[in-house]
C-alpha cells in the first residue's frame, strides 16, 4: 500500500516538475530571444546610421553589445553572402551562408530557431532584415550557445527531482499512516459484517474519537444490537408459536388415542372427549387466525378499509359479546360515555378496531379475579377520541410492562394457558391502533389493576 502511494506521489511530482522545467525553459528562451532581437536591431541601426558596414565600427559595437554574453554576429547581403563575421578564427566573409532563419529574414520576416550544433550543444539564432525604407538591403544574423540557461535548468531539474523523491517519501509515509488510521476500522467493520452474515450477532467494533468513522462504528454497533434483538424475538416467536401449536395438537392426539384404545367406549365419554377436541380445534383456529392477522398487518401496514364507524355502537357490541364471560366470573362489566360529546363517529377500519378493543377487554376480564370490575369509558374532543379499559385485576409487574405488546409474551404463562390465551391479543391490538395513527398507553400496578388507554386521532366521518 505504501509503495502504491509512493509511486503515485512520485509520478505526480515528476509531472509537476516537468511542467515547471518546461515553463521555466520557455521563459528563459523567450527572454534570450527578445534580448537577441534587440541587439540585432541595434546593429541594424548602426549600419543604417553609418551608411556602411565599417568593420571597425561593427567590431566596436560587438564588443559593447556582446560583452555580457558572447554571440556570433554575421551580416549578409541580399544574396546571402557574408559581408561581416565577428568570428575571426572561422570567418565566413565572402561566403554564402544560408539556413531557414536567414531565408525567412531575406523574405522580410524576423525569425529565430533553437537547434543543436555539431557538438550537441543547444544554440539559439535570430535573423532580422536590414531595411532602407521598403527595401531590404541585407540581414543581421546572431547566434549564441544556451549553455548558461541549460546549466541553470539542469540544476533546477536536479533539485526538483531530489525534492520530489523526498516529498514523495514523506507523502507515502503520511498516506500509509492515514490509511492505517482509516482502513483499520473499516477492516474491522468488514470482518464483523462477515461474522454477522454467518449468523453470529455477538459482534461489536471499537469506537474511538468523534469523526465520521467513529459515527459509522456507533451506527454499526447499534445495528448489531437491533439485529440481535430481532433475532432473539424471532427465535422466541418460533419457539412460542411451536409450543402454542404443539400443546393443542398433543391434546387432540391424546384424546383421539384414548377413544381409539378404549373398547366399547361410553357414548357420554366420547361426547365429552369430542367436546374437548372441538375446544382444542377452536384454540388452534384462534392461534392460526391471529398469526395470519399479524402477518397480514406486517405486510400491509398502510392498508386499512376505512368506513364511518360509530364507536358508541361498536363498544356496546363488544360489551354485549363479552358479558357472558364476565358473568361467568361474577365480574361487573360496564360501559359509560358522555352522550353530549361529539366526534364518536370516525373513519376507521371497523374489524381491526373491533378486534383491538375486544382483545384488551377480553384480557382484562380473564386477568381479573372473580367478583372484580372491568370498566370501559369513551370520551372525545375535537382532536382525538379516548377509550379507557380499567380493571382491578392482577396488574402487570414493572419488569414485564415494556414487553406486554410483544407477540406471544404473557405475564403469567401458566394462567394464560388456563384461560386459553395465545399471547397475541395485545400485539394485534397495538398493530391495529398504530395503523390508525393512534397509540396505547398503559398504567398498571401489580396486585391493584391495570388501565389501558387507547388514543385515536379524530379522522372525521
Amino acid at each position: 500500500m505504501a509503495l502504491a502511494y509512493l509511486s503515485v506521489s512520485l509520478l505526480a511530482l515528476i509531472l509537476m516538475s516537468v511542467y515547471i522545467i518546461s515553463s521555466l525553459q520557455d521563459y528563459l528562451y523567450s527572454k534570450e530571444k527578445v534580448s537577441m532581437f534587440t541587439k540585432a536591431n541595434i546593429v541594424s541601426n548602426i549600419i543604417l546610421e553609418a551608411g556602411t558596414q565599417n568593420p571597425l565600427a561593427l567590431s566596436e559595437a560587438s564588443k559593447e553589445l556582446f560583452s555580457d554574453k558572447p554571440m556570433r554576429l554575421i551580416i549578409l547581403d541580399t544574396q546571402a553572402i557574408v559581408t561581416y563575421d565577428n568570428d575571426q578564427d572561422n570567418s565566413l566573409r565572402g561566403k554564402m551562408f544560408m539556413n531557414e532563419t536567414v531565408k525567412k529574414a531575406l523574405l522580410g520576416e524576423d525569425s529565430n530557431s533553437v537547434y543543436e550544433n555539431s557538438r550537441s550543444e543547444s544554440s539559439m539564432d535570430v535573423a532580422t532584415p536590414i531595411r532602407q525604407g521598403p527595401k531590404i538591403t541585407g540581414v543581421i544574423y546572431l547566434s549564441q550557445l544556451m549553455s548558461e540557461s541549460d546549466h541553470f535548468l539542469g540544476d533546477i531539474t536536479s533539485s526538483l527531482l531530489t525534492l520530489s523523491i523526498v516529498v514523495s517519501a514523506l507523502i507515502a509515509l503520511l498516506s500509509a499512516l492515514l490509511a492505517n488510521i482509516f482502513t483499520t476500522p473499516l477492516i474491522k467493520l468488514t470482518a464483523a459484517a462477515s461474522e454477522i452474515s454467518e449468523g453470529n450477532f455477538n459482534q461489536t467494533v471499537p469506537v474511538h474519537g468523534h469523526d465520521e468513522i467513529a459515527s459509522l462504528g456507533e451506527a454499526f454497533n447499534q445495528m448489531i444490537k437491533q439485529l440481535q434483538f430481532i433475532e432473539d424475538k424471532r427465535r422466541m416467536f418460533v419457539s412460542d408459536a411451536s409450543h402454542e401449536l404443539k400443546t393443542p395438537l398433543a391434546t387432540l392426539k391424546l384424546l383421539s388415542e384414548s377413544i381409539l384404545q378404549t373398547p366399547n367406549p361410553d357414548p357420554e365419554m366420547v361426547r365429552e372427549f369430542l367436546e374437548d377436541m372441538s375446544n382444542e380445534v377452536d384454540r388452534l383456529t384462534r392461534i392460526v387466525e391471529r398469526l395470519l392477522d399479524l402477518t397480514k398487518n406486517d405486510s400491509q401496514k398502510s392498508v386499512a378499509q376505512l368506513e364511518t364507524v360509530d364507536l358508541t355502537t361498536l363498544l356496546t357490541r363488544i360489551v354485549k359479546k363479552l358479558l357472558p364471560l364476565a358473568r361467568s366470573k361474577d365480574i361487573k362489566l360496564s360501559f359509560s360515555y358522555d352522550s353530549e360529546k361529539p366526534h364518536t363517529e370516525m373513519l376507521l377500519d371497523r374489524d381491526k378496531i373491533y378486534e383491538a378493543i375486544y382483545n384488551i377487554v377480553d384480557n382484562s376480564i380473564k386477568y381479573t379475579d372473580n367478583g372484580g370490575n372491568v370498566k370501559m369509558t369513551l370520551s372525545s374532543d375535537i382532536t382525538k377520541t379516548i377509550i379507557e379499559i380499567e380493571d382491578d385485576g392482577i396488574g402487570i409487574p414493572k419488569q414485564d410492562a415494556p414487553s406486554i405488546f410483544d407477540r406471544f409474551y404473557r405475564v403469567d404463562k401458566a394462567r394464560a394457558r388456563e384461560t386459553g390465551g395465545t399471547g397475541l391479543g395485545l400485539a394485534i391490538a397495538q398493530d391495529a391502533v398504530s395503523m390508525h395513527g393512534g397509540h396505547i398507553e398503559v398504567i398498571s400496578e401489580e396486585g391493584v389493576g391495570s388501565k389501558f388507554i387507547i388514543i385515536l386521532p379524530y379522522s372525521g366521518k
